[in-house]
């Protein structure tokens, strides 16, 4: 079952990659980065930005799939390793939203209402957050980590 997640995670990485070259040649020499509260553009890039999410993605899950070996002994992450894969499933598919996201408005010029798109999915991604977070177990790097958290399983 484990295998289902990272193959999931790799899956949103391999497609952010495979979509970013397919539409990097149909790409504006600069293309929209940023934008302010307003929902206008104040932030361009050279069309290789677009490479950088996908690559922020492979760096993460890299990070994912090591940590649970550096997590210490009695904090280790395998009493909530479903729920661990699912927030990392969570996570790349974020990040894999976002690129879709600059990827759609770098094709339109900049002209759509990135706001609202973001905040829908960052609204998605937090609601499916808080709906696994009340399995996580006492772990060294899911949920809040305070030494009161870190002591007490109850807490």
């Amino acid at each position: 079952m484990n295998r289902i997640y990272w193959v999931v995670a790799a899956a949103l990485v391999v497609l952010a990659w495979v979509v970013s070259a397919a539409l990097y040649p149909g790409l504006p020499s600069t293309i929209p980065i940023h934008w302010n509260i307003h929902g206008k553009v104040d932030g361009y890039g050279s069309k290789g930005t677009i490479f950088l999410m996908p690559g922020a993605m492979v760096f993460l899950l890299g990070l994912f799939w090591v940590l649970p070996f550096l997590s210490p002994r009695s904090f280790e992450v395998d009493s909530s390793r479903r729920t661990y894969l699912f927030i990392v499933v969570l996570i790349t598919g974020l990040m894999g939203y976002i690129q879709a996201v600059i990827l759609y408005a770098s094709a339109h010029g900049g002209h759509v209402d990135v706001g609202r798109a973001l905040i829908g999915g960052t609204f998605l991604f937090f609601a499916m957050l808080g709906n696994v977070l009340g399995r996580v177990r006492r772990n060294f790097y899911i949920g809040v980590r305070v030494p009161w958290t870190l002591a007490s399983e109850r807490v």
